[in-house]
């Protein structure tokens, strides 16, 4: 068989209604480690599927055979993943390290500016891993927090050079000291506050 149709055929494993069952035995027969090189993790999948059995399949083998960077390219050279599907297992392990082992205990604030980092997508998809490692999953509570986190920067380029900035280095220099206060400050939406935000970014770098 082809690389392409075991990937096709493994990522609806991964999807199947019995897909921990079924890969529990694959692990077992010695059949998985000939899909993947990784050592797999059946309980912290089979946690994942029980909190979240509309998962995907992505997230599924993140779950299952991810926890850093390097893995997440062996899995794309041994399954010939898309790039889509790289880019999304790649972001969820780069995410994970980020988390405190015990994510449940984490100040709001750090996972709020976890999900602004990595994306509320992946920062969820992180978060679920990380707690199904301890066989429980994300509270509602937390959940709606991280969904709360703005998308993107409100300070731009264009807003500063407005005020008359000339062009040049120091532009992206302002913009990256005054989105790191902003996010420190645990993303104000108010305009003074973000003003008095901007206007000391420039005081430092202009």
């Amino acid at each position: 068989l082809s690389r392409e149709r075991i990937r096709a055929e493994f990522l609806k494993i991964l999807c199947s209604r019995r897909a921990v069952e079924t890969l529990a035995l694959m692990a077992e027969t010695g059949i998985l480690p000939h899909v993947i090189d990784q050592s797999p993790d059946i309980n912290t999948l089979r946690h994942l599927v029980a909190f979240h059995p509309a998962s995907d399949a992505i997230l599924r083998l993140a779950s299952l055979a991810v926890r850093s960077v390097p893995e997440c390219e062996s899995l794309r050279d041994k399954l010939r993943l898309s790039n889509h599907e790289f880019a999304n297992l790649k972001a969820i392990a780069t995410a994970l390290p980020a988390l405190p082992d015990t994510p449940e205990s984490a100040a709001p604030q750090q996972l709020r500016a976890l999900a602004y980092r990595h994306g509320h997508t992946h920062a969820l998809d992180a978060l679920r891993i990380k707690l199904a490692l301890h066989g429980t999953t994300v509270p509602d509570s937390v959940r709606t927090l991280i969904e709360s986190v703005p998308d993107s920067c409100p300070f731009t380029g264009a807003m500063l050079l407005a005020t008359g900035l000339a062009p040049g280095q120091h532009i992206g220099k302002i913009i990256t000291a005054a989105e790191t206060e902003w996010i420190a400050q645990d993303f104000p939406s108010d305009p003074a506050t973000r003003d008095t935000i901007l206007a000391n970014a420039v005081k430092q770098h202009a």
